[in-house]
Order: structure tokens, then sequence, then C-alpha cells
């Protein structure tokens, strides 16, 4: 069962079209897999169109919401099969399929972890997807901005909470070290609004290839 979701109102700027790419990719691809935001959005939809009909908006009758919610399929969806190296689209929800090309290869991001860096259009976010190896630990690390990680395969503990395929983990200032469960590896998809910063002794050493990195990344888009 999904326990970790997106914050409300990051669903209702993504019903009414306000979101830009990066966080608008994370959620459609979160609503993909979880009945109960799906049911969310749908019915915040429902209430926006029904107001944009209106010449002169009215009060929604008694019980409109429930009645919206009532009339959304909220079953939830089957969780893929773990991928294998050379079957990445079994796991990818359908929103996010287009953005991962079909031949799409894994490339090192340093302490076992990979990733796949995805291209969104203007904007100051990046997308990438993120490969933690079964038992295995990121670099311990900090954000300028914040970071939503969708979880797709696998699980990870971080500062004490366990999330698991569908979960959304949201990291901001505070340096964080998640850890992957042993067996499967755990893959992610992880939208950011700033860079990361390493924290760790060898990890500093690392900074400038990383502001180097994201500098290359940005003048791609």
């Amino acid at each position: 069962m999904i326990a970790h979701h997106l914050p409300l109102d990051m669903l209702v700027d993504y019903a009414a079209g306000s979101l830009k790419e990066g966080p608008a990719l994370m959620v459609a691809s979160h609503v993909a897999l979880c009945a109960q935001c799906r049911t969310q959005v749908a019915a915040f939809e429902a209430v926006g169109g029904a107001l944009l009909e209106e010449v002169r908006p009215a009060p929604l009758s008694e019980g409109a919401f429930e009645r919206a919610l009532a009339g959304i399929d909220s079953r939830p969806p089957a969780m893929p099969a773990p991928a294998s190296q050379h079957d990445l689209a079994a796991i990818l929800p359908l929103p996010l399929r287009r953005y991962v090309p079909a031949k799409a290869r894994w490339k090192h991001a340093g302490g076992g972890v990979r990733e796949i860096g995805l291209k969104l259009g203007e904007g100051p976010h990046l997308a990438v997807l993120l490969r933690i190896p079964g038992g295995g630990v990121m670099a311990k690390h900090r954000h300028t901005g914040l970071e939503f990680s969708l979880v797709l395969q696998g699980a990870f503990t971080d500062r004490g909470a366990r999330y698991a395929p569908g979960d959304v983990c949201l990291a901001a200032e505070p340096e964080h070290e998640p850890l992957a469960d042993a067996g499967v590896d755990c893959i992610c998809l992880a939208v950011i609004d700033g860079p990361i910063v390493l924290t760790g002794r060898i990890g500093r050493l690392l900074n400038p290839w990383l502001r180097l990195k994201a500098k290359r990344a940005a003048a791609r888009r």
C-alpha cells in the first residue's frame, strides 16, 4: 500500500495545469500508480471544469465533491514485476515512458549508483532515473532546492521512513543518505529544482564535477 503521497497543493496545481514540466511529470507518474491521488486529481479537475462552464460561478451544491469522488475508479493499479537490466519499460508508468529513450543506457553516477538523464523543456528542473543497487546507499548529500523521488521498483529508507513502489519522498535542506533495501535494485524517478551538494569527505571533492555536470545538462536543454 502506498503510504507517502504528494502534497495536496501540488495535486491542485497539476489539475489546474499550472505546474512546470518537471513537477508535472512527477505528479503524472505518481498518479498513474496511486489510486488515492488519482481520485483527488480527477475530483479537482471535475470541480474546476464545472466552475469554468458557469459564466457566473455559483456555490457548489451540497455533496458535489463527494459525488465526484464516487464516480471515479479508485481501484489500485497492479504493481509491475521487477525490471531486468534490459527491460526498464516494464516498470515505467505510462506518462514517464515517452521521456525515456527506447535504448537508454544506465550511466555511472558514483558509489555504484547509476542514472539515466531525462530531457525536459525549459524550466529550472532536472529529472533523472536513479538505480541504487540492492543494499546500496547513496552518497550523503543535501539539496539547495527541493527533490521529489518516486519509487518505481524496490525500496529505500531515508531518515527513519521507508519508501516502496508508488511512494514519494520529499527532500529539502537537511542532508540525507538513502539506503536501498537488500535484494532487488531500487529504481526511482527524481525531480529536483536546485543543485545537489555532496557532504561527505570524498563527496566534497566531487562537488566541482557535479556543478559542471549540471551546467552541461542545462546547456543541452
